[in-house]
C-alpha cells in the first residue's frame, strides 16, 4: 500500500496477498501527473508476522510539463564529418526544459536503442526566445558541448554521412 494517499501512483496488487514462507510475488507501480514536479511516497509492505515488522521503501518520480508540438524546433545544420549539429526554437524554450536528440532507427512504431541519444537541457536560468540557433558538438574523445545551456547526458558522435536520421524529443 501507499505510505500517503495519492493520484499520481498506483499499485498493481500482486496476484499473491499471503506470501508463504521462502516464497516471493512482484506488483507494479505507475506514475502519472498532470501537474510538473517532484513527487514523493513510500510504499509500505504489510506483514502479520509477528517478528517482522512492516517494511517500507521511498519512491520519487519526477514529472515534467511537455513545452512543444511538432515543428516548435528544426534542425538548422548537421556536419558529419566533425559531429556537430544546430537546431532553432520557433517558440521559446523554458528554463529547465529537456531535449533529446537520437540517432537511433525508428522500426515498427518505436525507437531502437543501439546507437546514441544526446539529452540537453536550457539551464540558462531564463527562457531562450525564439528564433535562436544553438549548436552542439559531440568530438569523439571527450564530452559533447553547447554553446547554450548545457549537455545533461550523452552524446551524438559516430553520425554517418549516409542512411543516417536524427530526432528530437521532448523527455528522456
Amino acid at each position: 500500500q501507499l505510505g500517503t494517499a495519492s493520484t499520481q501512483y498506483t499499485i498493481t496488487q500482486p496476484a499473491l496477498t499471503t506470501i508463504p514462507v521462502g516464497g516471493s510475488t512482484t506488483f507494479s507501480v505507475a506514475f502519472s501527473s498532470a501537474t510538473a514536479g517532484t513527487f514523493n511516497n513510500t510504499i509500505e509492505v504489510l506483514s502479520d508476522d509477528t517478528d517482522e515488522a512492516t517494511y517500507s521503501f521511498a519512491i520519487t518520480a519526477d514529472a515534467v510539463v511537455l513545452n512543444f508540438q511538432p515543428g516548435d524546433i528544426s534542425f538548422v545544420g548537421v556536419t558529419t564529418d566533425s559531429d556537430v549539429f544546430s537546431f532553432v526554437n520557433w517558440i521559446e524554450i523554458p528554463v529547465n526544459a529537456q531535449l533529446s536528440f537520437t540517432d537511433n532507427a525508428y522500426e515498427a512504431g518505436a525507437l531502437k536503442t543501439n546507437e546514441n541519444t544526446l539529452v540537453w537541457r536550457n539551464n540558462t536560468g531564463s527562457a531562450i526566445q525564439s528564433g535562436t540557433v544553438i549548436t552542439v558538438t559531440c568530438p569523439g574523445a571527450g564530452a559533447a558541448r553547447t554553446d547554450l545551456g548545457t549537455v545533461v547526458s550523452g552524446s551524438l558522435n559516430g553520425l554517418s554521412a549516409a542512411n543516417e536520421n536524427v530526432f528530437i524529443y521532448e523527455g528522456l
